[in-house]
């Protein structure tokens, strides 16, 4: 009865949606938009474009109108476009226009096109805050460019650092958003205001081999102590090139089990990488088919991140050297970390070994890489961490994602009730964004539901 009922769902999805195979629709505009390469500086007058997308085939030009905005995070505009389908089923019931605009730095919005990654100066201008300003005077522009969405108000959305950015928005323009869906935003995720361990406790609580998982990273470490540990090491997880340390071997497990938490969805996907439905579960799975013996735990450890690494079975050995986030811009993304996202996660030794987390060394390891200085308290003096200023914000998390360990908590925003935070039990990494599907959870349904509810309050829909 319940799978019957699932695919009634499904069958009624795609025939209002075209969920199945079209959905979300391609954009009926994909242009760009010259910004200021320095918003803030005074004699800095050179200039910068960013790309953006825009649909509008759910309007009627005959009612009044609103802005679903997107605010572009750490990648190419088009895979957040293809991941973030419930806002254009919003849209289509609340007659609005779906704009996405992607950030500086990331995907095609190059300031300097093919040479922006050949000096770490030319990285100078990508921040939050001129990101941020960027989106800003983008809805002024287009507004004017569009007389008929002048009077339209705008509701941002953003998951993960666009959660981020989302919210912050609000905060920073409330003149210019109306309010914000932030979604699996870390927002307070820095020093002094969350627990540096917490992130690694949800991860260990997500998988259910974690003790196994556990022992294996440490005869792993064991092992790169000796030549022929390296060389067992190569063998076992079929590396590309020979290992030399073991460093990016547990880099490539740390990426693989968090990671895979976050794209735990209850269907496939390919958002950070090709993957099955709910990947935790299989990467335990393929962890007990581990041969008792020698280096059993380690084993073990190799078929879990396996289904990360090479689910499709394509990849004929493991890149540790490669990004684990092939559709997301991870090394412009470890820049900006350092500049402003510095985000403390230790291990209490749980599931990865124990390690605290060391402002000193990040920000040593940051100048040696980059030349620049680490400012960790920065976007806490900026947007405020956990007090929150305004109203009209819905704060969603889910329970398998790690992040939700810098999410706002219910009793950050106790003081105002336009301020809603929504736990959604079995979800993973802005499930809530994602295109609404028969195998989701009956909570991130409801959660979809306290979003659209606050939204119809926001718009006067």
């Amino acid at each position: 009865m319940v799978l019957a009922s699932r695919i009634v769902l499904l069958a009624a999805l795609c025939a209002s949606f075209a969920l199945c195979s079209t959905f979300p629709p391609e954009p009926t505009r994909t242009d760009w938009y010259t910004t200021k390469l320095d918003h803030f500086g005074l004699f800095d007058s050179r200039s910068m474009k960013l790309r953006w997308l825009e649909y509008d085939g759910y309007v009627d030009h005959s009612k009044p109108k609103a802005i679903f905005f997107y605010t572009g995070n750490e990648g190419s505009i088009t895979n957040f476009w293809a991941n973030t389908g419930n806002q254009f089923v919003l849209a289509k019931e609340m007659n609005a226009v779906v704009v996405f605009v992607e950030h500086r730095y990331y995907g095609k919005s190059l300031p300097f096109g093919d040479k922006t990654s050949s000096n770490p100066h030319n990285y100078e201008w990508l921040s939050s805050e001129q990101a941020l300003m960027d989106f800003a005077e983008f809805l002024d522009d287009y507004k004017k460019s569009n007389p008929e969405y002048k009077n339209a108000p705008v509701v941002t959305f953003g998951g993960s650092y666009g959660g981020m950015l989302a919210a912050w928005m609000r905060i920073k323009y409330p003149h210019v958003i109306a309010g914000a869906i932030s979604a699996s935003a870390p927002v307070a995720l820095f020093r002094d205001i969350s627990d540096q361990y917490a992130y690694n406790k949800i991860l260990e609580k997500d998988y259910t081999c974690a003790p196994t998982l556990a022992k294996g990273q440490l005869e792993i470490l064991d092992l790169g102590r000796s030549p022929a540990g390296l060389s067992t090491l190569t063998n076992i997880f079929k590396t590309c090139k020979p290992l030399k340390t073991v460093t990016d071997l547990m880099d490539a497990i740390s990426s693989a089990l968090a990671y895979g938490a976050m794209v735990n969805y209850p269907y496939p996907n390919s958002f950070l990488t090709p993957l099955p439905a709910y990947p935790v579960t299989m990467m335990c799975d393929k962890a007990a088919t581990a041969a008792p013996g020698t280096h059993h735990n380690v084993v073990a450890i190799q078929k879990a991140i396996n289904v990360y690494y090479n689910y499709t079975g394509s990849a004929k050995c493991l890149d540790v050297e490669g990004s684990p986030t092939p559709n997301l811009g991870a090394e412009v993304w470890n820049i900006q970390a350092c500049n402003e996202m510095v985000f403390p996660t230790g291990s209490d030794g749980g599931l990865f070994p124990k390690e605290e987390f060391s402002y000193s060394d990040y920000a040593r390891d940051c100048r040696k890489q980059f030349g620049l200085t680490t400012r960790p308290d920065h976007i806490t003096h900026m947007y405020g961490g956990r007090r929150i200023g305004v109203g009209n914000i819905v704060f969603s998390q889910g329970s398998f994602d790690p992040w939700t360990a810098g999410c706002i908590n219910p009793e950050d925003v106790a003081h105002d009730p336009t301020l809603v935070v929504v736990r959604i039990e079995g979800g993973a990494h802005h499930l809530d964004l994602r295109t609404p599907n028969a195998a989701d959870p009956q909570s991130v349904r409801d959660a979809r539901e306290v979003e659209r509810r606050e939204i119809h309050k926001w718009i006067g829909y």
